[in-house]
């Protein structure tokens, strides 16, 4: 086969995929999972990565976060993969707080890597987006501010 015949054959391929995948928006993705609810629990916990000798550890800092109905998740805030809108930063995620986002299945391989796996919270899903409302305790300055208060129903 020549090279030529190799990319006419490669190209009517992917012309055939193209046609017969059906159009997502740019911005979906398939494993993208919703979830929504109030905070009930967020725990700060440490991912120990081992590297030689085996008496050094890495330290990678997440957050647990377990989301209560309507939609309710358990779930990893991991820096660098979650991306938060809410510009008080992580405080705002506190118990009193309301969830809105999308999480990614599965977080076997982000902690298959931790030498303490065994303790760490059980979960299901990493966290891709969140957004989270006002906590109680703020709701006066929050909506001074015209920042949502908890979200509609």
């Amino acid at each position: 086969m020549n090279k030529r015949s190799f990319f006419n054959f490669f190209l009517v391929i992917f012309l055939t995929a193209a046609l017969l995948l059906p159009a997502l928006p740019a911005s979906a993705s398939i494993l993208d999972i919703p979830f929504g609810g109030r905070i009930l629990e967020k725990s700060w916990e440490v991912c120990l990565i081992p590297v030689p000798p085996p008496i050094f550890f890495i330290p990678i800092p997440f957050i647990y976060i377990l989301v209560g109905p309507p939609r309710p998740a358990a779930l990893y805030y991991w820096f660098g993969i979650s991306k938060k809108y809410r510009r008080d930063g992580l405080a705002a995620m506190t118990e009193t707080s309301w969830a809105l986002g999308i999480y990614l299945p599965g977080v076997s391989l982000l902690t298959k890597a931790c030498a303490n796996r065994a303790i760490l919270p059980e979960a299901e899903g990493v966290i891709r987006r969140i957004g989270v409302s006002c906590p109680d305790e703020q709701h006066d300055e929050c909506e001074q501010q015209g920042v949502p208060v908890q979200f509609p129903r």
